[in-house]
């Protein structure tokens, strides 16, 4: 008879990658869910699975026309609750398919010529975004007005003015703008902690291509001491039910020598509505699904915190808030 043996190895790796799946869970949505898809081929640059660009959009809203979805901004703009709006259109968006950057200045774009609003697909940043955007809007036209400000500093739409780094960037300009209100404090208590990024002491030239924007520029790098409120990934379990519907979560990752990224993904807390039910974190995610899904939130983040090479030190927590759409719309690029 023959008997199949595991090496040392193979069943080190076994139990590894058992553990990691259990850690990190399924999807709540598994209906909507991509199943885990093996070895997929990375990118040379970034070293990022490469996700086919002809994948089927499997959420709600890939279902609609234009005409459709603008009749549905009208109807879910009359909910007086931001974070009620954000709810239905996060929901409509489960299973839009993966994709890294997506987004970019429009045809007329002289670096990016991807779309400055689609619904499809999405990576976790323009997903969240373009959740706001369609929570701030009664249609696709003001949606698109509000997705050049959450996206773009300045007045004009160009590659220069995006808010590559979220840290330095992203939240200051939504904070400018009053999109965004930190509350990690109020949830933390005393376990807040507080993150430090100084800039001014990076070596950019040593900085590795897979860690910076595709067309970066020296004169793009941001500079300062930059502070962040955080909430430690072992206190987030005590705290998880406190953390309002709707919040944005911002996931910290430990300081690399030669990486300016700080924080590395954003999703968006559902807390249930059922009892027994759990908090999820809906978010667009990369490894594995490759949609926008629904992931158990203190798994997902104790997964990241334990078991990856590059160990989540906490959570940020950002607010959503109600503002009027600022006069004037941002000037297109410079060919």
């Amino acid at each position: 008879r023959k008997v199949c043996r595991l090496g040392p190895t193979s069943m080190y790796r076994l139990v590894a990658v058992s553990l990691f799946l259990l850690g990190v869970e399924l999807p709540v949505n598994q209906a909507q869910a991509l199943p885990p898809p093996g070895e997929r081929p990375r990118d040379p640059v970034t070293r990022r699975p490469v996700f086919p660009k002809k994948v089927r959009d499997r959420s709600r809203y890939g279902k609609l026309s234009k005409t459709q979805i603008n009749r549905r901004l009208r109807r879910v703009a009359r909910k007086h609750s931001l974070r009620e709006r954000m709810l239905s259109h996060s929901h409509g968006l489960l299973g839009a398919h993966y994709r890294d950057d997506p987004l970019g200045e429009g045809e007329g774009g002289l670096w990016d010529q991807d779309p400055r609003l689609q619904l499809a697909p999405v990576d976790c940043l323009t997903f969240v975004e373009t959740v706001m955007a369609l929570s701030l809007a009664p249609n696709l036209k003001e949606a698109s007005r509000w997705m050049d400000r959450i996206r773009y500093a300045g007045d004009r739409v160009a590659y220069e003015h995006r808010n590559h780094f979220m840290l330095s960037q992203w939240l200051p300009n939504q904070h400018r703008l009053g999109l965004l209100k930190d509350i990690t404090a109020a949830v933390a208590g005393a376990s807040l902690t507080t993150v430090v990024q100084d800039y001014d002491v990076l070596d950019w030239k040593s900085v590795p291509p897979s860690k910076l924007p595709l067309h970066f520029q020296l004169s793009m790098a941001p500079a300062g001491r930059h502070e962040l409120p955080t909430l430690p990934w072992y206190a987030l379990k005590a705290r998880a039910r406190s953390i309002p519907t709707g919040t944005l979560l911002l996931l910290v990752r430990a300081p690399r020598k030669y990486n300016p990224v700080r924080i590395s993904h954003v999703g968006i807390v559902i807390q249930p509505t059922q009892p027994g039910g759990v908090t999820v974190i809906r978010h667009a995610s990369r490894e594995g699904w490759g949609r926008v899904v629904d992931q158990k939130l203190t798994s997902y983040v104790e997964a990241l915190a334990t078991r990856s090479r590059w160990p989540a030190v906490g959570v940020n927590l950002q607010l959503p808030m109600q503002v009027k759409q600022p006069e004037g719309r941002l000037a297109g690029p410079l060919h």
